[in-house]
């Protein structure tokens, strides 16, 4: 059996709905476990879904993250992860910034479109604005940074993946979500039973942001990537006119070396 977590839940989204939800988009979950806080029993906003075996897992987070939720009102969309219970993952994740994607792109296409030509790819996110639209960028994990770095050359203007050539870029590989979790959960496991409630640990606080691990701190709304990664030497330098001395340009009032014999009112 697999976990999922979910987010972007509304208050009268139920186990019943969540389920139904899963149902309308062709897959059958075994349990949904709805996060309350234990002293108002309000909804925290997520819940847990557990599936039959981890393929199945893995193939919602492809084919149904990120689409539109079947009976939200008003429309959202499905925000799926792997569910950790606060356990770190085993190693640094290294991530991708991938921009310039056009307004269809979801989660699932964007994880679908590195899966298939990296299979240990662990996951897409798509940085949605307040109202659940597309910003245009996102982000993907590698589990070690070979292969961040091989996709990065690989997939740098790669097409195929919405109606633009992709924009990548090394994304800051941030833990501060991991280390989090790895903390509650070990102050919570101090006192371990057999009967431990895996979910006890949510019931009090919302779960860690979303993005926080993948380069995007979502509380300052800022990206974490490095430009520097591009090879701006394929883009070479504007030829000088041979026939004038690297003088300012009095005719456009700027400081850079002529390019163009004509353009030059010195000549």
């Amino acid at each position: 059996m697999s976990t999922l977590w979910m987010g972007n839940l509304e208050a009268y989204m139920d186990e019943k709905f969540v389920t139904r939800a899963f149902s309308t988009m062709g897959e059958q979950v075994i349990n949904v476990r709805i996060i309350r806080n234990k002293m108002t029993g309000g909804a925290l906003g997520y819940c847990f879904v557990e599936m039959t075996d981890e393929a199945t897992a893995e193939r919602c987070l492809r084919k149904i993250n990120g689409k539109l939720l079947p009976g939200a009102t008003p429309p959202t969309r499905f925000k799926l992860n792997r569910a950790t219970f606060g356990k770190q993952e085993t190693g640094q994740m290294y991530s991708l910034f991938v921009g310039d994607l056009t307004p269809e792109v979801d989660d699932g296409m964007l994880y679908e479109f590195f899966y298939n030509r990296y299979p240990t790819c662990r996951g897409g996110k798509v940085v949605l604005d307040s109202t659940g639209n597309s910003k245009g960028c996102g982000f993907v994990q590698f589990p070690d940074e070979r292969l961040q770095k091989r996709a990065l050359e690989e997939c740098q203007g790669a097409v195929g993946l919405g109606g633009k050539p992709l924009r990548l870029s090394l994304a800051a590989n941030k833990n501060r979500q991991q280390q989090s979790e790895s903390r509650t959960w070990k102050s919570n496991s101090a006192g371990y039973r057999q009967s431990y409630d895996q979910y006890g640990q949510y019931s009090q606080q919302p779960y860690s942001a979303y993005y926080s691990s993948w380069g995007y701190d979502q509380s300052a709304a800022a990206y974490n990537f490095n430009y520097q990664q591009y090879d701006y030497a394929q883009y070479p330098p504007p030829q000088v006119c041979c026939q004038c001395p690297p003088t300012p340009c009095l005719q456009r009032g700027v400081t850079s070396p002529h390019v163009c014999h004509a353009t030059c009112i010195s000549c």
